[in-house]
């Protein structure tokens, strides 16, 4: 039998391991919320009494994205019924399994002899399906494809574009994201990179195609706990190489478990009938948030009018303690699993039970508060 948890927050870091108590007098320790008041967050656990702790770092939520063609490129064929279904099993409505939703597009029985027409025929209208319905959870984007020459990137900072990251073009100002961009040849240390590069998410259509323009990305920087890396790549593309619904990328909607109750988590993107190259790819893979003070506040239980039943929220984020969690800071989850039990009424044997005790340490200085507090649990759990 597994318990409620006991989850407790310690909104303030002092890096020393101090924030343990480890009470050799009453064979026990404890957490508190800052060593010199000694205000006890979680505990007392018994020593000998801990099966095993899992410490996670804090992750952002980074929203999968899927790319359908792209450089595995499909020869649209006459007559043809191309089928993409998307679903997630975790999702349920009215206590029903969701089932995998299709969308599916006919392609004309004679084509227009051009390849790249009817692929942007067959996308186009793949998109506007999935996009249609608004249950799926997913936006669906045309995939642009172009050539590009003069790869560079200032003080050879980088060797390519990152997936996902956007990218600016020059006079027009529109932007967009990129799927992929693969070099033919050249590099872009060598300020000379050529290839083709493809887009997603364009901010418009309407005067995109202009000539011999450069794309730009925001600038280096690493990637943090909240925030994805970005470059400084720049290419130059031309509209006589740009062609447009080349493919599809579908990217789920943010809030994996705090838009709607009965939402899932990532989906799953399948091509089920037509398509005879191309595949559907995680480019980027989904990453549930983990210790996201904005998310955790969100996540906060609400309980039924008699306070008993759970109807929204996690019970791993009802702090026993008076703290809460800070909208974008961010926190560590230390999972503390306890041999619990009591005897029985009737006849005093032992009931085993696991306990567990879930601890939100503040992860805003990254200054070893892993391996102090780490260092000081692995002592105190061996005694």
């Amino acid at each position: 039998m597994k318990k409620v948890p006991v989850v407790g927050l310690i909104s303030t870091n002092e890096n020393a391991g101090a924030q343990l108590i480890d009470d050799t007098t009453n064979q026990q320790y404890r957490f508190v919320q800052t060593s010199a008041g000694l205000v006890t967050v979680l505990g007392p656990i018994p020593y000998g009494k801990t099966k095993r702790y899992i410490a996670t770092d804090p992750q952002r939520e980074v929203r999968q994205t899927v790319l359908i063609g792209g450089a595995t490129v499909e020869v649209v064929a006459a007559n043809t019924r191309y089928r993409v279904e998307i679903w997630n099993y975790e999702a349920d409505y009215e206590g029903k399994q969701q089932g995998p939703q299709i969308y599916a597009y006919t392609s004309a029985a004679a084509l227009s002899g051009n390849a790249y027409t009817d692929r942007t025929n067959v996308y186009t209208a793949l998109v506007n399906k999935i996009n249609a319905y608004a249950g799926n959870n997913v936006t669906a984007y045309g995939l642009t494809r172009a050539e590009y020459t003069g790869g560079t990137s200032a003080g050879d900072a980088a060797t390519n574009f990152v997936v996902g990251e956007i990218v600016t073009q020059e006079t027009s100002t529109l932007t967009a994201q990129v799927a992929a961009c693969s070099i033919s040849g050249g590099t872009f240390a060598g300020d000379n990179a050529a290839g083709t590069i493809w887009l997603y998410n364009l901010s418009t259509y309407t005067g995109w195609l202009e000539t011999a323009k450069t794309l730009t990305a925001a600038g280096t920087a690493a990637a943090t706990t909240l925030t994805p890396a970005t470059t400084n790549c720049v290419v130059t593309v031309t509209n006589a190489t740009t062609y447009h619904y080349q493919g599809v990328v579908v990217v789920d909607d943010a809030g994996y478990f705090t838009s709607t109750k009965s939402r899932g988590g990532i989906n799953r993107v399948s091509l089920t009938a037509g398509f005879a190259t191309a595949t559907a790819t995680a480019i980027i893979a989904g990453q549930y948030s983990i210790g996201i003070g904005t998310d955790m506040l969100a996540l906060r239980p609400v309980f039924d009018i008699g306070n008993q039943a759970l109807i929204a929220g996690d019970m791993q984020y009802d702090f026993s303690n008076s703290a809460y969690p800070v909208a974008g800071q961010t926190y560590e989850r230390i999972v503390i699993e306890v041999e619990d039990g009591d005897e029985d009424a009737l006849d005093a044997r032992k009931v085993g039970s696991t306990k567990q005790y879930i601890l939100w340490f503040n992860d805003a200085s990254h200054v070893d508060h892993t391996h102090d507090l780490m260092t000081a649990l692995d002592t105190v759990i061996a005694k």
